[in-house]
């Protein structure tokens, strides 16, 4: 009867395997919680970082100096390189430029500037980006911390699975009777004490 369950033990080796199931599983739950803390406040993030760009396009604006004609191929440049759809540029009422995608409809800013220049800038919907920057952050942490936990489940596995069974066999053979069994007595860790 001992020497089947020893048998068993050995082929199935559970106990290595639960150890190195549970250190991934808990890989995976710090790197949810991880993922979570990320996209804390997400939105406001967002909506700060449009607001940051439209102080950099007034400022690149301002660089280039008011007038009443704009250079529309400038203006696109600018949508594009701060990540708008579209700007149109007003004066008391009157569109000046518009380059790009107009604010009807759609998910815009507009800045009012002392001097009677109103500038409107068209960018992504907010809840768009937020989707898609959550979506890159649950599917970024989660692929790292699932290899994470693949590499230290074959890690742990490797470490304490073949030992574990040699100590199971060892174990096994000793209580049918044969005394002269041993492991691995070179190791330098609790299994090699054991030997």
């Amino acid at each position: 009867m001992r020497g089947e369950r020893t048998e068993q033990l050995s082929r199935h080796g559970r106990l290595p395997t639960w150890i190195a199931g549970i250190v991934f599983w808990a890989s995976l739950l710090i790197g949810l919680a991880l993922s979570f803390y990320q996209m804390r406040d997400l939105e406001t993030r967002v909506h700060d970082r449009y607001a940051a760009e439209l102080t950099a396009l007034v400022n690149a604006l301002s660089e280039a100096g008011r007038g009443e004609t704009f250079d529309v191929s400038r203006l696109e440049r600018l949508a594009a390189r701060h990540g708008f759809r579209g700007i149109r540029i007003e004066r008391d009422g009157r569109v000046l430029a518009e380059a790009g995608q107009p604010p009807i409809g759609s998910s815009h800013m507009r800045l009012n500037l002392p001097d009677g220049y109103r500038i409107i800038v068209v960018h992504p919907d907010i809840d768009e980006v937020v989707a898609a920057e959550r979506k890159r952050i649950l599917l970024t942490v989660g692929l790292v911390f699932s290899l994470f936990g693949f590499l230290l489940q074959w890690v742990l596995q490797r470490l304490l699975t073949r030992p574990f069974l040699e100590m199971v066999t060892a174990a096994g053979r000793f209580a049918n009777g044969d005394e002269r069994v041993r492991f691995d007595e070179t190791r330098r860790d609790e299994f090699g004490y054991l030997g």
